[in-house]
């Protein structure tokens, strides 16, 4: 996977919530790559871990989440929004 043409890419990412009752795994061994110029949609479940994988990818997840293990590479892209002239 590790393609300077890729703006981001997951490399086995592992997230668990630590609870009293126990950890839940919400995120196990993910991977993936997303190559510059294509769109790229998570869908899932209710409680599949998108929202988890998100927030891992951008290193925002908070207690009692925590990154057990993983890589989240990006390219340098600008992260604003810019806009375009209509012609």
């Amino acid at each position: 996977m590790n393609n300077a043409k890729n703006i981001i890419e997951v490399k086995n990412l592992e997230v668990a919530y630590l609870t009293e009752a126990g950890d839940i795994h919400a995120v196990n061994h993910v991977s993936f790559a997303i190559p510059r110029g294509t769109a790229f949609g998570m869908v899932g479940e209710t409680g599949a871990g998108k929202t988890t994988t998100a927030l891992s990818m951008l290193r925002l997840i908070q207690e009692p989440g925590k990154i057990q293990s993983g890589e989240s590479l990006r390219a340098a892209i600008s992260l604003t929004y810019r806009k375009r002239k209509c012609s």
